[in-house]
């Protein structure tokens, strides 16, 4: 005799949304973990944005290479692929960042894996109301970015981040290292 099962959708929904969160926290244990696993146990920072000439990873490059002279062990991490990935892969390797940079490409659930951060940077050019800024700080991750587009009304200067003028290298890292170096400031 043939056993036939009714599994109602809110029943399979249910389960879907189950399945997904731990998918998500195993996805974010495994960001956090990887660098973890190599026995580091320090700081990480990221950015989310697409490797395009606005979003100005060259400033992001350099702003981690000046920052791991202040903080031993910082990771950088970047989500986003782009026309400029090759590029940007030729510069992190010119500026010794192999080993401390991860390029994990187009990643779809972001906002779960933003929480690993310590701290969100945004480098861009010219940006017009940035959601990568948004999600970031819904993730608690405090942001240092460019004060271009709307990037000053998202994020507060001194008390949700910092702002700072396109091109400051030195402002920059020097801000990304005074959050890293204050757990206030990462609350």
């Amino acid at each position: 005799k043939d056993i036939l099962f009714y599994i109602p959708n809110v029943v399979v929904a249910a389960l879907i949304i189950i399945i997904a969160a731990l998918v998500a926290d195993v996805v974010e244990r495994a960001v956090r973990g990887s660098v973890e696993a190599a026995g580091y146990r320090g700081s990480l920072v990221g950015i989310v944005a697409r490797m395009s000439a606005e979003k100005n990873y060259p400033l992001f490059l350099r702003v981690v290479s000046k920052a791991r002279e202040s903080i031993a062990g910082l990771r950088a991490i970047a989500f986003g692929d782009g026309p400029l990935r090759r590029d940007i892969e030729e510069e992190a390797r010119q500026l010794g960042l192999d080993g401390t940079l991860t390029l994990l490409g187009k990643v779809s659930n972001v906002h779960e894996l933003l929480p690993a951060l310590d701290v969100f940077l945004l480098t861009s050019n010219y940006e017009g109301l940035s959601n990568a800024i948004m999600e970031a700080q819904s993730s608690g991750a405090p942001a240092v970015v460019t004060g271009v587009g709307g990037n000053a009304e998202i994020v507060l200067d001194g008390r949700t981040g910092f702002v700072v003028p396109a091109d400051d290298v030195a402002l920059f890292t020097r801000r990304v290292v005074e959050i890293l170096a204050d757990p206030d400031l990462r609350s």
